[in-house]
């Protein structure tokens, strides 16, 4: 170790994760934890005193309250790093909790040493996303300010989605554009993939929940 330990502070209410983590932290002699607790309601007046290189958060919230915790602890500890540590990939989050600045996005499905080698990148300053999720984030890089869930598709991927949601399915959409049913069937499952869904019922009720089904068509894009 050339340096002082890596401070860390855990938001997590998994209590068995949490003491996973933990032991996992402690086997490394470059980690330090200066505090823990179950919610971000708990860990609010603690965080300035931590003094934490890194909080590590599990998001039990989503949407503008996500992001409005993580402007919270920005605001209360400017010079801590913030990774975002979850069961679930889920894109609108990761989008949400970069842009509110958040560096790191990480599986807990990720091996322990994995995960405290993310650590030890957004600590230092690093955006660090789990391996699997790296597209969303390079296409989140790419993308207009403020970003949205869809800007992790691409033009064509948009207007597959808009279409589905709209109720079409393959064969309807491959007749309108005179391509191949397999052809939008690619695109669905690319498009499920990225949002972490598992079929097209999953993926209308995604888009109710987002306030996607009422946004502007996409201008259709060229097919051949």
């Amino acid at each position: 170790m050339t340096g002082p330990p890596m401070r860390i502070f855990i938001i997590d209410g998994q209590v068995v994760f949490r003491e996973g983590l933990k032991s996992v932290l402690g086997a490394s002699r470059d980690c330090e934890l200066v505090g823990e607790t179950a919610t971000a309601e708990q860990a609010f007046p603690i965080i300035p005193m931590a003094r934490a290189d890194l909080l590590v958060v599990d998001p039990l919230v989503s949407g503008e309250a996500l992001k409005g915790a993580i402007r919270g602890f920005k605001e209360l500890a400017p010079n801590t790093e913030i990774a975002l540590l979850t069961s679930n990939a889920v894109a609108q989050d990761l989008i949400d909790g970069v842009a509110a600045g958040a560096r790191g996005y990480i599986l807990k499905s990720e091996a322990g040493e994995a995960i405290v080698n993310a650590f030890r990148r957004v600590a230092r300053g690093q955006h660090y996303v789990t391996p699997s999720l790296e597209h969303i984030f390079a296409r989140l890089r790419q993308a207009r300010f403020p970003p949205t869930v869809l800007d992790v598709l691409s033009p064509r991927e948009r207007h597959v989605f808009r279409l589905v949601t709209e109720g079409l399915d393959a064969a309807g959409i491959a007749e309108r554009f005179g391509v191949s049913r397999k052809t939008i069937e690619t695109h669905k499952c690319r498009i499920l993939k990225k949002f972490g869904l598992d079929n097209t019922a999953a993926l209308v009720r995604f888009a109710a929940l987002q306030g996607l089904m009422s946004q502007r068509e996409p201008e259709a894009p060229r097919w051949t």
